[in-house]
């Protein structure tokens, strides 16, 4: 089985996961950790779904924050939370074409490319989907699990992904940044000094 294959595969029972959650609330809190990691594992490849679809590459359908959105919307917050991570880490990897032509291009259905402005695109929902998907986190999991433990997962599934996976030096360093606004908009009130 390819990685793409096996990537339509896990999408697909985590959605699975993420409506058995919905049907059935018993599983909310304890299961909302394994659902967020999950997803953000998955979220990393999900942009490029759009290979598998009858889409052209860099869709603006895929390589954006409105998977997550509609996942939200449905009411899993951990999933889209996580898969709002992981697209961020993957948007993040997405910055660094060899150059902006051809592939590297964000694609709009049946209107072509966005050209010039597709880095932006990519840079504005890297951010967004990594600030939102933190912030989604935040409130769906227990305090707990939004601890050092689940950063760290983060921070070890980003650097191989942007490292290993994509080879790249400076993708890390635009997910780090995306991740420490997103952390520190997320925070509660107290903790980052602003005041109400």
């Amino acid at each position: 089985m390819g990685l793409s294959a096996l990537v339509v595969r896990a999408v697909m029972a985590l959605a699975a996961v993420a409506a058995l959650r919905r049907v059935h609330p018993a599983l909310g809190v304890a299961g909302a950790p394994v659902v967020a990691a999950l997803w953000t594992a998955a979220g990393v490849y999900f942009p490029d779904l759009d290979l598998l679809l009858p889409l052209d590459h860099r869709s603006i359908l895929t390589h954006s924050i409105l998977p997550a959105l509609v996942l939200a919307r449905l009411g899993g917050r951990p999933a889209a939370g996580g898969l709002g991570v992981g697209t961020g880490i993957h948007l993040s990897a997405d910055l660094f074409p060899e150059e902006w032509t051809g592939f590297a291009l964000v694609q709009v259905p049946l209107a072509g490319s966005l050209d010039a402005f597709s880095p932006w695109w990519i840079l504005g929902n890297a951010v967004l989907a990594t600030v939102l998907g933190v912030a989604w986190l935040r409130t769906a999991l227990p305090g707990a699990a939004m601890g050092r433990a689940f950063h760290l997962g983060i921070a070890a599934l980003a650097g191989w992904y942007l490292l290993v996976e994509e080879g790249s030096l400076l993708a890390p360093v635009v997910f780090a940044g995306c991740f420490a606004l997103a952390v520190r908009l997320s925070a509660p009130r107290g903790a980052t000094g602003r005041t109400a």
